[in-house]
């Protein structure tokens, strides 16, 4: 990595993350924590003042280590956090089966995407979710909004997607994509992939479409890398790390199909920028070989 490149990415990181969300994350991706980090931590960190979407991440750490011991003051908020975020799933995916059900009976089919297939595939966790994205068949696409027009939702049309709220209300529902936007005019191509490959399954109920392991990763690293340029969703950074953790720990995780999707859709610089991003922050939570492949370290030095 260049001097410059350096430089960049470890502005990027101190500009959003601070050092007690450093502390977090050192704490979370210990491979054998002990009862004195954690009270170490403690003693300068407030969950009150971190904020929920953070407290959120404590509360997983809380759930997987359950020998260790939070105190009187931290445990029961944390515990507070996660029952307020799985409410507000509860809510979220209410919308999503009252829609996605009028879409099965349309034959629409919908991959899920981001959080909401996180939460499909973790489902004893909270997820901090803003709304539920899927995506459709772009021949099919004007089919969804006719749909959720007839269901009297309100609608913010855009090229790629759709967002779905109430009438009354901004708050976000759903997010229907009929491709995913790279900001690059060559992301359509993927879909097909994205399609052909996922596995067919059932959310309460409602037929849904659930992407690889591969894709999830690939498409997580797109987003943190255009989260990170457009200085949005600065808490979802987090859980970003928190999910490519889960995510190649698979059983012969492919790391062929990521690079083949980066090929496909051009991101290269943008899937760069992004491992380059999380290994400064977590390093060898991403493979050697995948950081060090000699294209990624190529897009970082233009």
């Amino acid at each position: 990595l260049n001097e410059y490149g350096d430089k960049l990415i470890n502005g990027y990181k101190h500009n959003l993350l601070t050092e007690n969300d450093l502390k977090l994350l050192g704490l979370i991706f210990s491979k054998a924590p002990t009862q004195e980090e954690l009270d170490n931590f403690l003693k300068t960190y407030d969950i009150e003042v971190a904020g929920g979407y953070k407290a959120l991440m404590l509360s997983y750490f809380m759930r997987m280590y359950p020998e260790l011991n939070f105190s009187k003051y931290e445990s029961p908020r944390l515990k507070g956090v996660f029952n307020f975020y799985r409410f507000q799933n509860m809510k979220l995916i209410s919308y999503f089966m009252k829609i996605g059900k009028v879409f099965n009976e349309n034959n629409i089919p919908m991959l899920i995407l981001k959080g909401f297939a996180m939460k499909y595939l973790r489902q004893d966790l909270s997820r901090a979710m803003g709304d539920i994205d899927i995506l459709v068949p772009e021949n099919k696409f004007i089919q969804a909004i006719d749909i959720c027009e007839d269901l009297g939702y309100r609608l913010d049309v855009y090229v790629h997607s759709i967002d779905i709220h109430e009438p009354s209300s901004d708050d976000g529902i759903m997010d229907i994509h009929r491709y995913i936007d790279m900001k690059n005019k060559s992301e359509r191509p993927l879909n097909k992939f994205l399609f052909k490959r996922a596995r067919k399954a059932k959310y309460n109920g409602i037929e849904v479409l659930v992407p690889t392991n591969e894709d999830l990763l690939f498409l997580s690293l797109v987003n943190l890398a255009l989260n990170l340029k457009g200085k949005t969703s600065n808490a979802s950074t987090l859980y970003v790390l928190f999910d490519c953790q889960y995510l190649i720990n698979k059983p012969n995780f492919d790391w062929d199909i990521v690079l083949d999707n980066m090929k496909l859709t051009k991101s290269w610089n943008e899937i760069a920028f992004a491992v380059k991003f999380i290994n400064n922050i977590i390093p060898n939570l991403l493979p050697k070989q995948f950081v060090e492949n000699k294209m990624i370290n190529n897009c970082i030095n233009n």
